[in-house]
Parts: structure tokens; C-alpha cells; sequence
């Protein structure tokens, strides 16, 4: 756009900037304990937040947080859910929320276990599934509205 045989050099914006600013909400109902190394995830409204660390044990609940009503809710779900885990990866596709590995503690000895299973939360109807159990190497990606896992096969020497 040109004025008058100068070139414009103007820049006007039409909206003020948005103020970027902290504050926090009160909360309503029973937040979860303090943890680390846990998935917070997106499904609507809400924040699905499972399993991490306190620093001790590994955890396997399951809190969600309405972000409307800045409310927390423990809910009861039916089905076989992930062991006790952290720093697993969390993706939800559609209204599925899908766990995928991470390390927790053995139930025999206490020594350390890394997790290539995969679970299924369906967020509508809060059951889980668990999708694959077998002690083998996979490698997850997200394609479109698609996740997508892919058996890794192993040499003779254990490597994949």
C-alpha cells in the first residue's frame, strides 16, 4: 500500500497487546501429593495428571483437574491401569489417553523395572485397557490422530 508516492512505513496494530500475567486460583477439592517425573495431560477442560515419583515410591494415581472450576477429583476407574510408574510418555488421541513405558520398582525385590506397555484410558468412560504386556522393545510415535508403536526386533546379542 502506498501513500502518495511513498511507501507506507507505518505499522498500526488494531488490538492492544495481550498482558501476560501469573496468578493463582484458589483450588477446590484434594490436589495430588507433591510428585515429579509424572504426565500432565490435556483432555478438554481438564488436566489428566498420573503416576511420577514423591521422591520415595512411584506412584500410580490418577488426578484430574477441571480448569473451568479449578476443581481436583480422584476418580474410580474400572479396569487393569499401568503399575506404579515415572517418566513414562503420555499422548491422548481423541478422547483416549494413552501410557506408554517409564520405570517403576519390582514387587519381588524392589529393583528397578523399565515398562514397554502400553495402556488406554478412555477419558469418556474412565476404563482402562491395557493394550500390550509383553517383555519387548518398542518405539511410539504420534501420526495424525493415530498412535503409532512399533515393535523393535532384537539381534542375537539382546540389541536391537
Amino acid at each position: 500500500m502506498r501513500h502518495r508516492g511513498s511507501p507506507l512505513r507505518k505499522l498500526h496494530a488494531a488490538s492492544k497487546p495481550v498482558k501476560q500475567t501469573w496468578s493463582q486460583p484458589t483450588i477446590k477439592g484434594t490436589p495430588p501429593a507433591p510428585r515429579d517425573s509424572h504426565s500432565c495431560t490435556n483432555v478438554g477442560d481438564n488436566l489428566f495428571v498420573f503416576g511420577g515419583t514423591d521422591g520415595m515410591n512411584t506412584l500410580r494415581d490418577l488426578h484430574i483437574l477441571n480448569t473451568s472450576s479449578h476443581t481436583w477429583i480422584s476418580p474410580s476407574i474400572r479396569g487393569e491401569g499401568p503399575e506404579a510408574r515415572e517418566g513414562h510418555s503420555a499422548a491422548l488421541v481423541g478422547k483416549r489417553l494413552f501410557i506408554f513405558g517409564g520405570c517403576g520398582k519390582s514387587l519381588d525385590d524392589d529393583e528397578e523395572v523399565y515398562y514397554n506397555d502400553l495402556f488406554i484410558l478412555n477419558t469418556g468412560a474412565n476404563l482402562a485397557t491395557n493394550l500390550k504386556r509383553q517383555k519387548q522393545e518398542y518405539e511410539a510415535i504420534i501420526s495424525s490422530s493415530r498412535l503409532i508403536c512399533m515393535k523393535m526386533k532384537r539381534n542375537q546379542s539382546g540389541r536391537s
